[in-house]
């Protein structure tokens, strides 16, 4: 996984992605099939949804693991991990999107989309970007906070360094247009680039904490003979 990491084409990956997609969202002809890749249980959110499920998955499970010889590093991943899930879910609505249960009357009254979610709700629809913000910032802090002991296993990887930097500055500009006026195509691209960004989340997520799986993988040391 490290190997994985430390590639400069991993590094570049998002920033590719943001180039592609402005592309795509910019000339009309293209702009359909940019929609179709990011519309609900298209392609993008299946993905995100993925990543987001089988992260959680292994965080658990090592959340689980080190819960005797790690007490810190156990509650952090299983905090970290329950997280992970909590969006994965989010993402399918719970799962409504494909057992189509009714949405609860209590949660209508409050839903903007009428969904069985918490992120639609009245007062976060259309604020989503601070979800993004709360994921990526931690992590970038990370990097200068997380140097020593238990805390420095603790920090991503660099090779993740690219892909919060770029979640951190859309997300940024995401916010900012909420409140101050912007151009036009900005407006149009940060609602449309809203899903991959969250498709970069649940990348960084998966991939942390496998990278993580390996760090706090036990050694073996090979016997010595006498």
């Amino acid at each position: 996984m490290n190997t994985l990491l430390a590639k400069p084409w991993f590094a570049a990956l998002p920033v590719c992605a943001v180039v592609v997609s402005a592309v795509l969202v910019r000339y009309r002809g293209t702009r359909g099939f940019f929609d179709w890749l990011v519309a609900e249980n298209h392609p993008v959110e299946l993905a995100t949804f993925a990543f987001l499920f089988l992260g959680s998955g292994i965080g658990l499970a090592l959340a689980r693991r080190l819960r005797r010889r790690d007490l810190l590093a156990s509650v952090f991943f299983f905090i970290f991990s329950a997280g992970l899930f909590v969006v994965a879910m989010e993402e399918i609505a719970w799962g409504q999107q494909f057992l189509s249960f009714e949405t609860p009357a209590w949660v209508l009254a409050w839903n903007a989309q009428k969904e069985f979610t918490l992120h639609n709700f009245e007062k976060l629809q259309g604020h989503s970007e601070f979800f993004r913000l709360a994921f990526a910032v931690p992590g970038l802090l990370a990097y200068a906070v997380c140097r020593r002991g238990v805390l420095r296993r603790l920090r991503p990887s660099l090779g993740l360094l690219p892909w919060l930097v770029v979640i951190t500055v859309l997300a940024g500009i995401d916010g900012y247009a909420d409140y101050y006026p912007t151009p036009t195509f900005v407006n149009d691209f940060t609602a449309r680039f809203s899903e991959v960004v969250e498709l970069m989340i649940g990348v960084v997520g998966f991939l942390y904490v496998l990278d993580q799986n390996e760090k706090f993988r036990p050694c073996t040391r090979p016997l010595e003979l006498s």
